[in-house]
């Protein structure tokens, strides 16, 4: 249940902080607000998205893309020793210079899409696509696991794929 906290500033204004109920139970706060109803509205606000599911935890948001492919992505996929080594070797190559030191929140799909245009200037467009689609599997688990909202890999505009090279 949202609820509001007056508080009362360091020059004795009065100010009115807007608290929810996180997935956990945890409370939190949606902000500090000028008037009472304005921290009720946004109280109601953010305890609205936590029961339609679309609540996100902006710390979760903080962790590394390196962080969160090493300690949760990787520990996560069942494969054979040597597809794992193929994973270390593209993240060591191509992603981790690129987006190891982003928070994953901050990877937007004009990033993604900065990267795909990047990478297809020295790669095949068949490897691109491959690369592509590890990546995007990352942000998938990360949208699963509620650590961002969407995927930014989604809507990417890969590069075309010659006819005689297709399988």
């Amino acid at each position: 249940m949202p609820s509001v906290r007056p508080r009362s500033t360091a020059d004795g204004r009065r100010r009115y902080v807007a608290l929810y109920r996180d997935p956990t139970g945890r409370q939190r706060s949606a902000g500090t607000f000028a008037t009472e109803r304005q921290a009720e509205r946004a109280a109601h606000r953010s305890e609205s998205t936590v029961e339609t599911g679309a609540w996100i935890s902006t710390a979760a948001g903080r962790i590394t893309f390196r962080d969160y492919v090493q300690q949760v992505w990787l520990p996560s996929r069942h494969v054979e020793v040597s597809t794992m080594a193929g994973y270390r070797s593209y993240l060591d190559k191509h992603f981790l210079p690129s987006f190891g030191d982003r928070p994953m929140a901050e990877i937007l799909p004009s990033i993604v899409q900065d990267w795909v245009t990047a990478a297809a200037s020295d790669l095949s467009p068949t490897s691109v696509t491959k690369y592509h689609v590890m990546l995007h599997s990352v942000f998938k688990r990360a949208v699963r696991d509620r650590v961002i909202l969407t995927n930014p890999c989604e809507g990417t505009e890969l590069p075309k794929i010659p006819v005689s090279c297709r399988v």
